[in-house]
């Protein structure tokens, strides 16, 4: 069992972990979203983490924030997210993010990985630099704190095992 130190990402792990629990291989091409299958959910989610925590990584390497001030309307939808009260839809995967199309065992690995090395970054910058500074930007809603990328990262991770869950793999 995987213990991380932050429970909003413990949460997602172990959503991960319980959406996945007897998903028969084969599943794993099934189509669950769009043109998505439960292999590219996965990838996205595990590149997802792992470029958040890459983007962390840098700014603590280097001993300096990378996140930048939000705009208005960035801080109301990063409340919004962040506080779990809507996921939005329909939104572009940002590059970075966006599956290459490996198969489901790489696929699951890059998820449990990732929110794996994206604990480690986020008690990283804590300790760096404290929970008010704004570490790393996100692509559309800007700066965020660790409190904040944490958080995102459990919403993030509960909208796409929604699908998942409805495509009743």
């Amino acid at each position: 069992m995987t213990t991380l130190s932050c429970p909003d990402l413990q949460c997602a792990f172990d959503a991960v972990e319980d959406v996945l629990r007897g998903v028969a291989p084969e599943s794993f091409s099934r189509v669950v979203t769009g043109s998505w299958t439960l292999a590219h959910v996965l990838e996205h989610l595990g590149k997802a983490y792992g470029g958040t925590a890459a983007y962390m990584e840098a700014a603590v390497d280097a001993g300096i924030p990378k996140g930048t001030a939000p705009g208005i309307v960035q801080r109301v939808m990063t409340a919004v997210i962040v506080g779990g009260w809507y996921f939005p839809t329909g939104v572009k995967s940002p590059a970075v993010a966006t599956p290459a199309g490996v198969d489901g065992a790489l696929a699951q690995r890059l998820a449990r990985e990732g929110l794996v090395r994206l604990d480690v970054a986020c008690e990283r910058a804590l300790t760096a630099f404290g929970p008010a500074v704004r570490v790393a930007n996100h692509p559309m809603l800007g700066g965020f704190t660790v409190k904040q990328w944490r958080g995102f990262h459990r919403w993030h991770t509960e909208h796409h095992l929604r699908q998942i869950r409805a495509a009743r793999l």
